[in-house]
């Protein structure tokens, strides 16, 4: 959820945000206006009606509207879950 980026087999993970946040549910996030770590959330348990529970809660609180998750995926900069990281870097 709070991974901010990828160097080689490994993810960057912003450990104060997961140690505040880690352990919320989507719902938790969308209310502290936590929309990519809800979306992130949402794409790794490969829940499409969580995916678009973050769509709609953005839209509906935002100026951008998005038109359906290809757009909100670009927007986030998140597409898949990736197969090939087996270390983890905490910063």
């Amino acid at each position: 959820m709070f991974t901010i980026g990828y160097q080689g087999d490994s993810a960057l993970v912003d450990r104060a945000n997961l140690e505040k946040y880690g352990n919320m549910e989507e719902s938790e996030l969308l209310t502290a206006g936590l929309y990519k770590p809800a979306f992130s959330r949402a794409l790794y348990k490969e829940d499409q009606e969580g995916m678009e529970r973050v769509l709609s809660s953005y839209n509906s609180k935002t100026p951008q509207k998005y038109k359906n998750l290809e757009e909100i995926k670009k927007a986030f900069g998140v597409f898949s879950v990736p197969q090939n990281i087996t270390k983890t870097i905490f910063l």
